[in-house]
């Protein structure tokens, strides 16, 4: 399936994207819960925009859609969360 191109006057909706890829490619709730590690019920909460990935979930997502951290997030029209960074002291 080729991405939708973002259009950056027209906020994605997150949750719908999510669960455009997820029947696209023919799968349940439980079966991207099964591949991704996440609760369903975290599944569910994104596809409703109730709750925002961090970026464990969308890396976790990103692999179960065979996409990069990166390009999985613009399909989703968020931007992709930052690692934290630690300093380490010499």
């Amino acid at each position: 399936m080729s991405a939708a191109p973002v259009d950056p006057d027209r906020p994605a909706d997150p949750g719908a994207v999510l669960r455009q890829l997820r029947e696209a490619r023919g799968h349940t709730l439980q079966g991207v819960a099964l591949l991704s590690g996440l609760p369903a019920t975290t599944l569910f909460a994104f596809e409703r925009n109730r709750s925002t990935p961090d970026l464990a979930d969308v890396i976790a997502l990103a692999k179960v859609y065979r996409l990069s951290p990166e390009r999985f997030a613009e399909q989703l029209g968020v931007p992709l969360p930052q690692r934290r960074t630690r300093r380490v002291r010499s």
